[in-house]
């Protein structure tokens, strides 16, 4: 007996095309974006993505820009918001 072929369906996607070899924001689109807020609005921020080395980076680029607070937890290590 011959494969019957699958229903069609409509398909909903957007291919977009990238110029670079990622996706990520690196540090400085992320010191631009970071900087649109105030920094006594922030009570802290937290970087808990990527290479701890760049996170470490960061986070002074982000104390120099004002931002009081800046944690790195590790893996496992909880922290209060209240």
């Amino acid at each position: 007996m011959p494969a019957s072929p699958l229903p069609s369906k409509q398909k909903n996607a957007e291919v977009v095309v990238l110029n670079s070899f990622s996706g990520h924001a690196d540090r400085n689109e992320l010191l631009r974006y970071i900087a649109g807020f105030p920094p006594a609005a922030l009570k802290g921020i937290f970087l808990v993505h990527g290479d701890s080395d760049q996170a470490e980076k960061l986070g002074v680029g982000l104390k120099e820009a004002g931002f009081g607070h800046v944690g790195i937890p590790e893996r496992g290590d909880e922290v209060s918001l209240v």
